[in-house]
C-alpha cells in the first residue's frame, strides 16, 4: 500500500490568495484531485502563472 502511495505524482500549485496555512505566492503539491479543485476554486494556479495573470490585470 505504501508503495502505491509513493508512485502517485503530486501537481505542483501556487497560491494567489491565503488558503489553509498557505500564504499567497507559496508553492506547495498535492495530488492531481485536489490540484485541480485549488485551481478550480481560484486559490491557486500553475506555478509561474500568477505573475503572468497580474501583468494582464495591470494592463
Amino acid at each position: 500500500m505504501a508503495k502505491q502511495k509513493a508512485e502517485e505524482k503530486l501537481v505542483s500549485v501556487e497560491f494567489v490568495k491565503p488558503w489553509g496555512r498557505y500564504s499567497k505566492g507559496d508553492i506547495a503539491g498535492f495530488d492531481a484531485k485536489k490540484a485541480g479543485k485549488l485551481i478550480a476554486s481560484k486559490a491557486a494556479v500553475e506555478p509561474g502563472k500568477a505573475k503572468a495573470e497580474e501583468a494582464k490585470a495591470a494592463e
